[in-house]
């Protein structure tokens, strides 16, 4: 039986040679002509290769390793992994090893390797505001004392 599952990709990024397929693939799969495996149609192509899930419901389902392959001859590196929304607490995932093959990691670890980008990034945007405000403040100063 397969589960409830949602899906997340961690910096799976699409070597250059392989765009045109990936974006040949995509669309296929919309319009309903694809000869991958479906959940390829759910896969958005972003800036500089990065793949991300389309955040659709992925329903019950039984077999992801075709897909996993799949993602893995596309790839250069990142990490796939799937979460079960049954309440069973199941989770697997897969880190792409940049050769066409993948080997299977802990869920634990992409949401890790998530959490610690996200943190990193609102840190920076902090430090990005904060220096913004303080260089707004100056040059609010320095054109009150040239008045």
């Amino acid at each position: 039986m397969g589960y409830e599952t949602s899906i997340d990709l961690y910096e799976v990024h699409v070597t250059p040679d392989k765009l045109g397929d990936v974006r040949e693939a995509i669309a296929a799969h919309k319009c309903g002509k694809g000869q991958h495996h479906w959940m390829v149609g759910s896969l958005n192509l972003g800036p500089g290769g990065v793949l991300s899930w389309n955040d659709v419901p992925v329903g019950k389902w039984k077999f992801h390793e075709r897909f996993v392959t799949q993602l893995a001859a596309w790839c250069s590196r990142g990490w796939v992994a799937f979460w079960s929304r049954e309440g069973d607490g199941a989770a697997w995932a897969y880190q792409l090893d940049g050769t066409g093959g993948y080997q299977e990691c802990s869920a634990r670890r992409v949401a890790a390797l998530k959490a610690a980008a996200t943190r990193r990034k609102n840190t920076a945007d902090a430090e990005a505001a904060r220096i913004n405000k303080r260089g707004a403040a100056a040059s609010k100063a320095a054109r009150r004392d040239h008045s």
